[in-house]
This record gives structure tokens, C-alpha cells and sequence, in this order.
């Protein structure tokens, strides 16, 4: 067998190094992990059940970590928890959201008619006439929406630089009329409540600007004459159960124009779901589950603090987990950052799937009630 010079060199330095052999697999892969601003700590596992380590800082609101398969990332900010669970199919940079500080600018203005203004991540309302707004906001380009029970105002990309004073608003001259819509649902539950929001949504509004919320019956929407690019109309309808400290909401939110189908099945992915305290971590368990894009467990506490962990529908299926618990015992994690269990809580689940259409499930239950006052 006859060896080129480049390989028997390759294998003569091989067999001399006295470097350890790396046993790291090569499927595993770095992950960029990035916080906006320093949090308070950064952690990672591979598996569901493996040990929480440190992950790697590379600057202050930047960390990395080298995972393989399913794997979690933790991330602690000012009064917040957050676990991302995912595999490397879903992405390789997590983000934390750290609340980044901004200085915002003030735009103020008036309008003639009760209503709502939105303008970028900024909103505002009154019932009254000839009402004065400020709103704070950051630099950049943003829309401006101004609605009442039966016009509309939009003004896409407003260039704000400075702190400004916008031109009155009167909807009698300016505004469009919105449409009338009545909405059904083909599978209500007894006891449900059934209502409507439509929104109107584009990259420079922060999330979006309402336009309507009441029943579902009589839904007010924009006429299509206004939408188009960037900017999107959608209704978010919703069933809604109250039965004492627990609640629980279906969801389906969808672009819409007039014309457009007016019926919604809801959607229920977990049927059988349970909140519970297994091992002292907050748990939602199920025992059957459909086919979804993420899966949620989030926890408010009485010390101001929240929790969240969420997974996605790759590590659900690799994982086959019947259950999704807030795991904290990493290192590192302070005993004045864990939720008071002892007083009262409160519990949710959020499942989302995003086609054909963005449908969403949510429900709440509240534990330990009046604990505080005992």
C-alpha cells in the first residue's frame, strides 16, 4: 500500500502529537446566544434531563455555547426567566430580550373625535373630543393609525427624528369608513365567550394597532383600499371559558380582507393538559397532543418576577416529552430569584401553530388564592 509524502506526514505528527484526542462529536454545533443588554446569567443543557452549565460570554449581551441534538438555553434578566428549548434544526442564535434602555422621543398632537392613535410601539385612547396625545417613541420610521367607532386614519412610514407636534386629526375629513363583518364559529363550547379583534400589522408598527375589539357579530375592518406592501389586516378571534381561577382561550388570528371566508373552527391542541408542581418545578403535563410549531409554560410570581420556558415542535418530537417543567437549577441561579410557590401564583400554557393559519391556544389557572393574606 503506497502512502502520499503529505500523509505519512499527517499520520507521522498525529501519531507524535501529546494533544489530547477531542471525544466532542462533530454533530455538534456553536450557538450564538445574544441578550440585548448584560443579563444576569446565561446557562445551557443538551438533552431534557442533562446538567446546566455556564455558557461562554464573548461580550456583555453575547454568549456562545456547543451543543448537539435537543438542547436549552437559559436566560436570567432583570425579573425574568426565560428557557428557549430547540434542536439544531430550529436555529442556531437564541435571543434573551433583555429590556434594552431607549430614550424616546415625545410626539404630541390632537384629534377631533373619540378613538385610539397608534403610532409605531405607541398607543392611546379617549373617550373624548377634541382630546390632546403624547406618546413616547423611538427614533426611526413609523405608522401612524388613528381609528374611531367607524373611520380610519393611517399614514405609513412617518419619519420621526426630533420630538415633533403632528398636524390635528380629524376623521370627518381625513378617515375612511371601516367595513361591517360578523364572524361565526362552527365549534363553541358551552359556557365560551366569543369575541373578535382586528388589527392592523407591518414592520413599523410595534406589534400592531387595534381597530376593533368587542363581539364577534359585529366586527368593524379595514377596507382593502388601505392595505397592501407591508400592511396587513388581521382578525384575531377568540373563545373564551372563565370558571373561577381558571381560564382558558382559543384562538384564531388570520390576514383578512372584505370578502374574505368569515367562519372559524378553533383549534384545542392539548386536550386533557394539567398544571401541577412535580419535583418543586411548575409543570403542564398532557396526555395527548396535536401537531404544533411552539409550546409554552409560563409562571407569575408574587415577587414581581416571571418565568417561561418554550419549546418547539422539533424538540417536542425528538424529546417525545408528555410534560414541560421550569427547570432553574442551574449554576449560578440565586435563591432570591425563585418564585414563592408557598403564595399565590399563577400557571399558563400558550400553543401556537402558524399554518395554515396562525391558530393559538392559552389558558390560565391561579394557585395558592388569598395565600398572601393568610
Amino acid at each position: 500500500m503506497k502512502y502520499s509524502l503529505v500523509a505519512l506526514a499527517c499520520l507521522s505528527a498525529c501519531l507524535d502529537s501529546k494533544e489530547p484526542v477531542d471525544p466532542e462529536p462533530t454533530s455538534k454545533r456553536t450557538i450564538s446566544i445574544s441578550t440585548g443588554v448584560a443579563p444576569l446569567l446565561v446557562a445551557y443543557r443538551e438533552g431534557t434531563s442533562g446538567d446546566w452549565l455556564a455558557a461562554t460570554k464573548v461580550s456583555d449581551a453575547a454568549y456562545e455555547a456547543r451543543v448537539g441534538g435537543a438542547y436549552s438555553v437559559m436566560v436570567v434578566c432583570a425579573e425574568t426567566v426565560q428557557i428557549t428549548s430547540w434542536t439544531l434544526e430550529d436555529a442556531l442564535m437564541v435571543k434573551g430580550y433583555c429590556a434594552v434602555p431607549a430614550t424616546p422621543l415625545t410626539v404630541t398632537g390632537t384629534m377631533k373625535q373619540p378613538g385610539r392613535v397608534t403610532l409605531g410601539a405607541a398607543t392611546t385612547a379617549s373617550v373624548n373630543e377634541d382630546w390632546t396625545f403624547t406618546l413616547k417613541v423611538p427614533a426611526g420610521a413609523a405608522d401612524l393609525v388613528a381609528v374611531s367607532t367607524d373611520r380610519i386614519y393611517v399614514q405609513r412610514s412617518l419619519a420621526i427624528s426630533s420630538n415633533l407636534t403632528l398636524p390635528a386629526i380629524d376623521l370627518s375629513t381625513q378617515g375612511t369608513a371601516l367595513v361591517d363583518a360578523a364572524f361565526t364559529a362552527t365549534n363553541p363550547r358551552a359556557g365560551e365567550v366569543l369575541s373578535a379583534a382586528t388589527l392592523l400589522v407591518s414592520p413599523r408598527l410595534d406589534p400592531q394597532a387595534q381597530i376593533y375589539r368587542g363581539a364577534m357579530t359585529a366586527v368593524k375592518v379595514v377596507p382593502s383600499s388601505l392595505l397592501g406592501g407591508d400592511l396587513v389586516q388581521e382578525v384575531s378571534l377568540r373563545a373564551q371559558l372563565l370558571a373561577g381561577a381558571r381560564q382558558s382561550m382559543r384562538t384564531s388570528r388570520r390576514p383578512f380582507r372584505v370578502g374574505d371566508d368569515t367562519s372559524v373552527t378553533f383549534w384545542d391542541p392539548l386536550p386533557g393538559h394539567a398544571f401541577l408542581i412535580d419535583q418543586g418545578r411548575a409543570t403542564l403535563s398532557w396526555a395527548s397532543r396535536a401537531e404544533l410549531d411552539t409550546l409554552s409554560l409560563s409562571v407569575s410570581a408574587s415577587n414581581g418576577w416571571s418565568y417561561s420556558v418554550s419549546a418547539s415542535k422539533n424538540y417536542l418530537t425528538d424529546t417525545k416529552l408528555t410534560k414541560l417543567a421550569i427547570d432553574l437549577e442551574a449554576p449560578g441561579f440565586l435563591a432570591s430569584w425563585r418564585p414563592n410557590l408557598g403564595a399565590e401564583y399563577q400557571m399558563s400554557l400558550f400553543a401556537q401553530r402558524l399554518t395554515p393559519i396562525v391558530e393559538s391556544y392559552s389558558a390560565e389557572d391561579t394557585f395558592n388564592v388569598g395565600a398572601l393574606a393568610q
